[in-house]
């Protein structure tokens, strides 16, 4: 009888761990969805702060963000071709923090990317680097999903 109740309960917590697991996961852009030709989305794991520091091709990318930063950045206007994505934050760490990614003609494509928050100014302030110069039709947009 008692191996039946160990049974039963090693059964039941795995299901619960399941439903637990599974509960956390809520992607933005689902399987169905087809992104429009041309975007990039760089899917963080955690919320970031900002600011981002963007550089698509060796060309920084002007990223615009709220106040209060975000979970998603959406990068709309690219060539369908293979990009090299470097992104960087004085108050964020990122895995990969650079990548290249191929771009199909058809869609656009969703990056996990890792993140972490820190702190990495330890005595003064952040020095703001010099504006982006963005190409007009490359747009990147920092939000919440």
């Amino acid at each position: 009888m008692r191996p039946m109740i160990l049974k039963g309960v090693f059964v039941l917590l795995l299901l619960v761990f399941h439903l637990n697991c599974s509960s956390k996961i809520s992607p933005q852009f689902s399987k169905q969805e087809i992104l429009p030709p041309g975007t990039l989305v760089l899917q963080f794991s955690k919320k970031i702060k900002g600011p981002i520091d963007l550089n698509i091709d060796g060309v920084r990318i002007k990223v615009d963000q709220s106040g209060k930063g975000g979970d998603t950045l959406i990068i709309t206007g690219l060539e369908p071709t293979v990009h090299r994505f470097t992104i960087a934050s004085p108050n964020d760490a990122f895995g990969p923090s650079s990548s290249d990614v191929v771009l199909p003609d058809d869609q656009g494509i969703v990056v996990p990317v890792f993140s972490q928050s820190f702190e990495a100014i330890l005595y003064g302030n952040y020095s703001t680097p010099a504006p982006a110069d963005n190409p007009s039709n490359i747009k990147a947009t920092l939000r919440k999903r």
